[in-house]
């Protein structure tokens, strides 16, 4: 799989920190405080699977990061085909983040690629292949309910930020 990246505008030390009140806004708060945890996290996505030197907070705002990310920029998808084999540990962080409709659309996201644990992005987006037209609508209408959920209430900005604001022990860099 290689290092873990993220979509352009998304990668960790996005130069422009935005300052609001005094305080950096919730996406930078949140990118701020994953920079110092982001080899760990990439390690264990990237060969391990061991996120044990992650706290269970860290790791979940490390996925909501990475799954608000990857949906955002090429819907469920893209998340399917780079990270569908973590949907458990990223499902357990929405959870823990309290972001049970992300869940519920994650959820809905596994139904349509059976294969989404598979060893390999194309054995895992393989599903899609003989998509009828209402599967094909399916993945459209779950993408534009992530995007209408994040538009409420987005995953990073709302809930991991959030978790960063609420538990800076865990984030020292984040304050």
């Amino acid at each position: 799989m290689g290092e873990v990246s993220l979509p352009a505008g998304l990668a960790l030390g996005r130069p422009g920190q935005e300052l609001k009140g005094g305080h950096i806004s919730g996406f930078d708060a949140v990118e701020t405080a994953l920079q110092p945890l982001w080899p760990a996290f990439d390690h264990a996505v990237e060969s391990t699977g061991d996120f044990s030197t992650l706290t269970e907070g860290q790791r979940a705002v490390a996925f909501a990061w990475v799954l608000s990310g990857l949906v955002d920029n090429g819907g469920f998808a893209s998340w399917i085909e780079s990270f569908g084999d973590r949907t458990p540990q990223a499902r357990a962080a929405m959870e823990h983040l309290g972001a049970v409709e992300y869940v519920a659309l994650l959820d809905e996201a596994v139904r349509l690629y059976p294969h989404w644990a598979a060893g390999t992005p194309a054995e895992r987006s393989s599903a899609a292949e003989g998509w009828t037209d209402a599967e094909e609508a399916r993945r459209d209408a779950l993408d534009e309910a992530f995007y209408r959920l994040a538009a409420e209430r987005n995953l990073v900005e709302h809930y991991a930020a959030g978790y960063v604001a609420a538990h800076p022990e865990e984030f020292p860099t984040a304050s």
